[in-house]
């Protein structure tokens, strides 16, 4: 299973400087926590699951293919992705 978003709160983001900025509204805990309680008893509350805990829009779901996810690292690759960031990584050299 894929390790929750929770566990990259820290990741440091890189983002153009004349990226778009517009306020965003983060889910609170109870309300996430009555859509995952809906999503047990749905037949696709695994997909939502999925795009609840990878921050995935539709497009980028419908895009991934296997070879995309990295088993090993427990990772996903996501490319064209509509946001434009890169992941300061500190052990890269």
């Amino acid at each position: 299973m894929l390790k929750s978003y929770r566990g990259y709160r820290n990741l440091r983001l890189k983002f153009p400087k004349n990226a778009p900025t517009r306020k965003v509204y983060p889910l609170e805990d109870y309300e996430q926590q009555e859509i995952e309680k809906t999503c047990l008893t749905d037949p696709y509350g695994d997909v939502f699951l999925f795009l609840l805990y990878t921050g995935l829009r539709r497009s980028e779901l419908y895009r991934l293919k296997w070879k995309d996810i990295d088993w090993e690292n427990e990772c996903l690759l996501v490319e064209k992705s509509k946001n434009v960031c890169n992941i300061l990584d500190d052990n890269k050299k």
